[in-house]
């Protein structure tokens, strides 16, 4: 993990591919690679824009593919006010599209970025082609809570393992030695009250109303872990979301699928049939 996040901040000081713009009077920081219809990526709770180089790699000869810091995060500046965070974090998504000159766009997020991206479908449905959501959906009230409690974790302690020790770890975090050391290994060089604040606001975005699900009406991928925690979130929009296609991945958890080739060949399969000359 060392050397990875320093090949990302080499990356980071001496690349072209990234750029900033403003939303809301915070300076946040993107990548726009390739060129296509657009393909917008939004990273999980703990993570930056770097943790999609893999899938940036493997689609830019046919996607233009935007990938955003949020607020707090990588690159992007860092927001003193807690209530600068939560759905405010969604609507930085609409202003990069609208930064970049982009009116349609297809969305792919993994686990909270899923959660953003779902919200972002209703709030802004005018700017969504279709939706890509990864280890996380509709989530309600258990959902809500481990984001509370994780955020008072990470606000009290500084760290996610009194949360991980009171819970069990749910399905995220296993409880020996290696897995907390691992868990504050992740928020190792991380703004800890703007991570916290994140963790508390993502309570804002999520527990979205059946009506609301209901009304989107892109075609919608959901992909998900046999293990995680969090597949209810993805299986209960069967029969909700009119176009929606559901893909389990058999023996992963909520944090290892970006290691199973089928969740790679079910996103390009799923870009390539809606997407196809489309025009952002």
């Amino acid at each position: 993990m060392f050397w990875l996040r320093q090949k990302v901040a080499f990356d980071r000081a001496f690349s072209s591919r990234y750029a900033t713009f403003e939303s809301a009077g915070t300076r946040l920081t993107y990548t726009d690679d390739g060129d296509g219809p657009v393909v917008v990526l939004v990273h999980g709770i703990i993570g930056d824009s770097s943790a999609w180089n893999d899938t940036v790699k493997r689609l830019r000869n046919r996607f233009r593919l935007l990938a955003i810091d949020y607020r707090g995060q990588g690159g992007s500046d860092i927001p003193g006010n807690p209530d600068a965070y939560g759905l405010q974090m969604v609507d930085d998504i609409a202003a990069l599209l609208t930064h970049t000159g982009v009116s349609r766009a297809c969305v792919i997020g993994a686990s909270a970025g899923a959660e953003m991206a779902l919200r972002l479908a209703v709030s802004h449905p005018q700017m969504i082609d279709g939706l890509v959501l990864i280890g996380s959906g509709w989530s309600r009230e258990q959902e809500a809570n481990n984001y509370r409690r994780a955020g008072e974790s990470i606000e009290t302690h500084g760290s996610l393992v009194p949360w991980i020790k009171e819970t069990g770890g749910e399905g995220y975090f296993d409880t020996d030695p290696y897995g907390l050391a691992m868990a504050d290994l992740m928020l190792r060089g991380k703004d800890l009250g703007a991570l916290a604040a994140t963790f508390r606001g993502m309570v804002d975005i999520i527990n979205l109303s059946e009506a609301e699900i209901r009304a989107i009406d892109v075609p919608v991928l959901g992909i998900c872990g046999e293990h995680d925690i969090e597949l209810p979130c993805l299986e209960r929009m069967t029969g909700v979301v009119p176009d929606y296609t559901f893909k389990l991945l058999p023996g992963r958890g909520h944090m290892d699928t970006d290691e199973d080739p089928d969740q790679a060949k079910a996103i390009d399969t799923f870009l390539e049939q809606h997407l196809a000359g489309a025009d952002g």
